[in-house]
């Protein structure tokens, strides 16, 4: 077995020469640049790094107040949606309602013949002071004729005849001799 050098040894016992470790060396330092611009890349790396997390994080904010906004969005659709369909079904119960009415009403055959009050289509409620008989749609003037019409959601005729004779349609009154 041959003996080992010590370390920093050289010469024919170890079979390396001096241009061999100053060609090693040139090679260790070359490497250790290496390793220096390898570090200062990675330090600049963490750097962009922490940049792309910050970008991230204010991309996360966006998105945040983006939901945050389309739930408000969403929070007054809905509203709008309730507050339509219950307009929607308070005009169908008044339309229900006024269907009733007139069915009851079709046999009214006199000036004295009594009638059920229709219902505002807006509110489902009887209307005030709906006329009691069909004589007393005579006896309406035409700004009573108008308020009670629109509240059954029709348009208004412009003379007082034609609203008489609307209003006894509308509830549901037919005989011409009315």
């Amino acid at each position: 077995m041959r003996p080992q050098p010590e370390a920093g040894q050289f010469g024919p016992s170890t079979g390396k020469t001096a241009v061999d470790y100053s060609e090693e060396m040139m090679h260790i330092r070359k490497d250790m640049g290496g390793i220096k611009t390898a570090w200062r890349d990675t330090e600049k790396g963490a750097g962009g790094i922490e940049e792309t997390m910050e970008d991230t994080q204010k991309d996360i904010g966006d998105i945040r107040r983006d939901i945050k906004d389309t739930k408000q969005k969403l929070e007054g659709i809905d509203a709008r949606l309730e507050s339509i369909e219950l307009r929607f079904h308070t005009h169908l119960a008044a339309n229900d309602n006024n269907n009733i009415a007139r069915m009851q009403n079709y046999s009214a055959d006199r000036a004295d013949s009594r009638i059920r009050p229709l219902y505002a289509i807006s509110t489902n409620e009887k209307i005030e002071n709906f006329p009691k008989t069909v004589g007393d749609i005579d006896q309406l003037d035409a700004a009573q004729l108008d308020v009670i019409i629109y509240l059954l959601g029709h348009p208004r005729p412009d003379h007082i005849t034609q609203k008489r004779l609307k209003l006894k349609k509308l509830a549901g009154i037919f005989y011409a001799e009315i």
